[in-house]
């Protein structure tokens, strides 16, 4: 009787692989340094972008909290941090408002500033026996600015590449910066009536949300600005700490989806063992990495 052949080297189907968040050997230690600032603008540590032209290296990070208006149950606002100003509407408005700074009064009037890295997030404040309605998001591209018509909420959530039940998730969505956003913006751009410096070559946040319960949403906004004051005598200016560019950070982090929105699941209604909620967490990291998430 002839016996079979070993077979060696037998090797089952490929499975898809989440983008590896460690920076790669093509980034000098000051660009992977703001890789991670990108990644976790919360928490990271607050270094020199890999912007083009010199630095003024004052960074300063600000957090705020933003009230949804508590009859409006859809809706949409947009962030633009590298000019902090943000804009919003209400189905019943359709037009977005002229604008209000995103964060009132925490520099000064002489600075010119910067956006190098922040967040987005979208909380639900309500009763969990209540929670309804879905949320948008959308990073790194021009969405909606002051004065602009929104035909309906529905149109709106057209853009986001993100939709998903509110509360199901984390909803976050992070800076993710462009050519404009490496320039700065005097800071007098903003009056109390109007937003001079609105600037469309600069990246925005929307959130849009719809059929959600009135009065439960609140938004937390955080921004790393790079501001040159001459408020107080000479602002020194830094050469880049590396060689690397803009592109090179951003292609090393592969796409959007894949790391600038937060989809962790959150178990706000059930309770799971760990094992299960890893198993979940990472089909999802995998999903964002190859697909475009729609979960209603």
């Amino acid at each position: 009787m002839t016996k079979s052949k070993n077979k060696k080297g037998r090797k089952g189907p490929k499975r898809a692989r989440a983008y590896v968040m460690a920076a790669p050997n093509s980034l000098d230690a000051a660009a992977a340094a703001y890789r991670r600032l990108l990644i976790d603008p919360c928490n990271g540590a607050m270094v020199q972008p890999t912007y083009a032209g010199i630095s003024h290296g004052n960074y300063r990070r600000f957090r705020t909290f933003i009230i949804v208006p508590p009859t409006w149950t859809e809706g949409a606002f947009t962030f633009q941090l590298g000019t902090n100003t943000y804009s919003r509407f209400t189905a019943t408005s359709q037009n977005m408002t002229s604008g209000d700074e995103i964060f009132a009064g925490h520099y000064g009037t002489t600075d010119d500033i910067r956006c190098i890295a922040g967040c987005v997030k979208v909380r639900y404040t309500g009763a969990e026996s209540s929670r309804a309605g879905v949320i948008g998001m959308v990073t790194g591209t021009t969405f909606y600015g002051p004065g602009k018509n929104v035909p309906s909420t529905d149109f709106a959530l057209g853009y986001c590449p993100i939709i998903q039940r509110l509360g199901e998730v984390q909803h976050e969505a992070k800076f993710v910066p462009s050519t404009g956003d490496q320039e700065t913006t005097p800071s007098t751009h903003y009056t109390t009536t109007t937003v001079v410096n609105w600037d469309e070559s600069k990246s925005t946040i929307g959130v849009v949300f719809k059929g959600v319960p009135a009065g439960t949403l609140q938004i937390e906004v955080t921004g790393i600005l790079e501001a040159e004051s001459f408020a107080y005598g000479v602002s020194s200016a830094v050469a880049p700490l590396s060689a690397n560019t803009l592109n090179q950070v951003l292609t090393s982090l592969g796409p959007v989806a894949s790391w600038a929105y937060s989809n962790m699941v959150v178990p706000t209604i059930r309770s799971a063992a760990t094992g299960v909620m890893r198993s979940i967490a990472s089909s999802m990291s995998a999903t964002a990495a190859n697909t475009r998430l729609l979960t209603l």
